[in-house]
């Protein structure tokens, strides 16, 4: 059986899928949550994470499981 070693996926990408979709995911709110907290962030990551915050309080990003 092949072992399959998968990129870490970056804090712009998972914000990129959440906005794009306009919904959010346990898995996204995972990957999310271990990026911001294992690693510096820089000011566009943390404007993404703002902005997808943003609109899930104003509720244009669905919560979904």
């Amino acid at each position: 059986m092949a072992t399959q070693i998968s990129s870490p996926v970056t804090i712009q990408q998972v914000a990129q899928n959440i906005l794009s979709s306009r919904r959010i995911t346990r898995k996204d709110q995972n990957l999310l949550i271990s990026q911001l907290s294992s690693s510096s962030f820089d000011e566009v990551e943390k404007r993404l994470v703002n902005r997808v915050y943003e609109l899930l309080l104003k509720g244009f990003i669905r919560v979904v499981d």
